[in-house]
């Protein structure tokens, strides 16, 4: 499967999958950014879904800040 994102934003969107697609894990095998800023990202399936924690676990300093400047402004 390949995914390519543009850097616009039209509204609403698209879904990427229609309604009642099977649930499975992909897993990135190659991705690349052209100098338009248009990301292509390749993923293959990766068997069943994996639940799992999505956090970073050692953020970095701006991820700190901004976490921290989210939790005074809300």
């Amino acid at each position: 499967m390949r995914i390519f994102t543009l850097p616009v934003v039209l509204g609403g969107g698209k879904k990427l999958f229609a309604n009642g697609s099977a649930p499975h894990s992909y897993k990135l095998t190659r991705s690349r950014v052209s100098s338009t800023g248009l990301m292509i990202a390749h993923y293959e399936c990766d068997g069943e879904i994996k639940i799992g924690d999505t956090a970073l676990n050692n953020p970095s300093k701006l991820e700190v800040a901004r976490r921290e400047r989210m939790k005074r402004e809300g």
